[in-house]
Order: structure tokens, then sequence, then C-alpha cells
């Protein structure tokens, strides 16, 4: 059945492949032909206005002779011609030019309308499924703490694995919910005190450092530093950072929260002591699904998408995020984001 679905796959995405390039052959075509007539008409244009100006000169510019007071015809000098030139291709190229750009924009949203349709519908698509399967879910889940309680020990034990399966699977299922509507960011913003949330983080994230055998920090800033976005979805972002730096920690490791304020930015560093990374891992952390090592992220409970989200938070409050880290001796989470005109 595997292989069945497998050459489904591959079929469906040859296809696919086929369609998009199909579909920008056929563009290449409809755009060059565009060019090409705006060049033909713009030479047109260009050339019989330069004619209308020029043709006069050499009608109506005459001289006459002083000796024997006879006219003649005077011809343009090469400057006057040229000017004249320069003149009328400038008002015709640049009327072209804004024209073309209006015109681009127009075409550009055509072009574009399509995918912005797919997009749409693979959000909805996106929600849906993870609002329709999040409610069997719930139910095998009950069914199987059912079995877990009348079962003898070996059920038990196989029933606890199935229950920690169904956890993993919802816990994708809230990832790709909260990713989806980070995509479609649209809450209003609010002030934000830097000191105030860092302080009820580290309050919340206690009790899993003390599980972890892990000292978190916040180190001290009694400057009034604040920033204007999504509290709960910045909150969700920082947390998850944290509890990475936690969560693949060493024993008796540290993780140390900072921020201050640089010129119109806030830099904030969540810093820890645990296992680091090499530069591969670095460059695909942020990528959907991607996991250093899938075993050992597996059993911590990671879906790969954590960082994912908190990547698209942070830009959708025009931030930047960055990883530092050297294996063995800990990462460095660096977030930088506008702070808010009052600080």
């Amino acid at each position: 059945m595997e292989n069945v679905f497998a050459r489904s796959g591959v079929k469906a995405i040859s296809l696919f492949r086929k369609h998009i390039f199909r579909t920008q052959l056929a563009l290449s075509i409809f755009y060059f032909c565009i060019v090409a007539i705006i060049l033909i008409i713009s030479s047109q244009i260009t050339r019989t206005l330069f004619l209308s100006r020029i043709a006069p000169r050499f009608e109506n510019r005459i001289e006459t002779n002083i000796e024997n007071k006879t006219p003649r015809p005077v011809k343009p000098s090469a400057a006057e011609v040229q000017e004249d030139l320069q003149s009328i291709m400038l008002i015709v190229n640049g009327t072209f030019l804004i024209l073309a750009g209006i015109l681009g924009y127009f075409l550009a949203g055509l072009t574009l309308a399509p995918l912005h349709a797919s997009y749409e519908k693979e959000q909805r698509f996106l929600n849906d499924a993870s609002h329709e399967l999040r409610t069997p879910l719930t139910i095998l889940r009950t069914s199987l703490e059912n079995i877990k309680r009348k079962g003898n020990d070996a059920i038990q034990i196989n029933t606890h694995e199935a229950i920690e399966e169904v956890d993993r699977m919802n816990n994708l299922l809230q990832n790709i919910l909260t990713l989806s509507r980070a995509e479609q960011y649209n809450t209003k913003t609010r002030s934000i005190s830097c000191k105030e949330m860092f302080h009820d983080i580290v309050q919340r994230m206690q009790p899993l450092a003390e599980k972890q055998s892990c000292t978190i920090t916040l180190l001290p800033n009694n400057e009034n530093i604040a920033i204007v976005g999504d509290k709960e979805a910045l909150e969700r972002a920082f947390v998850n950072l944290i509890q990475n730096a936690i969560t693949y920690n060493k024993p008796q490791g540290n993780v140390t929260i900072s921020f201050e304020k640089r010129k119109n930015q806030v830099n904030i560093q969540i810093k820890d002591t645990g296992i680091g990374m090499n530069a591969e891992e670095l460059t695909h952390l942020t990528e959907r699904f991607y996991r250093a090592e899938k075993s050992r992220t597996r059993s911590k409970g990671g879906s790969g998408l954590g960082l994912a989200i908190v990547e698209q938070t942070i830009k959708n409050h025009k931030g930047t995020l960055q990883f530092t880290s050297t294996p063995e001796k800990g990462t460095t989470a660096i977030v930088s984001l506008p702070i808010h005109k009052a600080s």
C-alpha cells in the first residue's frame, strides 16, 4: 500500500511540475509579446513626434544673403537635432514607463490571484483538518485511558505508549493551527513592557527548569523598554525559545535571559549551556518539521514546528530571529524587535 501511495505522490508531483512549466512558458511568451508591442508603439510615436518637430525647421528656416539679398534655407545644427530627439525620447519613454508600471502591477495581480486563492484554500484546509482530527483523537485518548485502567500490566504499558502517540499528534495539530494563524497575522497590537513580560514568563517556566535540574536567570534591567504587538503570540514565542533552552540543556545547566535597548530596537538574548548544534543544523533550524536529531527530539515531544512558529511570529512584529551555537557549549537565540516610540 505504501508503494501505491508513493507512486501516486510522485505522479502528482510530476504533473504539478509540468503544469508549472507550461504556465511559466505561457506567461513568458505573453510578457514578451506585451514588451514587443510597447516597443513598437513607442518607436512609432517617437518617430512621428520627432519628424513633426524637425520638419518645420527644414521648411521654414531661411537666411538672407547680404551681397545679393537672396534668401536661402538654413539646416538645423546637429546639436539642435540631438536636443529635440532627447526631449522627445524622454517624454515618450517616461510616459510608457509609467504606463508599464501600472500595467505590470495589474498583470502581477492577475498572475498571483491563483496563487493567493490556492494559499487561502490551503489555510482553510489546515484549519478545518486540524479541527476535525482533534475530536477523534480526543475520543481515542479517552478510550485508551479506559482500557489502560481495566487492563493488566502488559496492556497498560502498550496503551501508555499509544496515549503518548496520541498526545504527540494532538500537539502537532495544535502547532499546525498556531502556525496557520501566525501566517494570517492581523491581530490588534498594544504596548508590552519587556520587564513585566519576561518576569511573568520566567515565573511560569521555573517548574520546568527545576524538573530538568536547570537554573533560569533573568538579568536585571531597569530601563522602561516597551514593544508593540500581540502579547499572547509574543509570550508563546519566547516561552518556546526558553523551553527549548531548558529541555536541551545539560544537567545543572543554566539559561540566561537578557534584554537591552539598542537605538530603536530591543535586543533579546536567551542563552543556554546545553548540547549546542553545528553550523549545518543551524541553517535548517527554523524549517518546518526539521529536527536536528529526530530520535532525541521525538523523545522530548518535539514536532519540528515550534521554531517555525517563533520565526513567523517575530517576522509578524517586524523583528529578526538569529541563532549562534557551539557544540557541547550551548546555543544563544537572539531576537530584535522594534521598540515602542514612547520608550
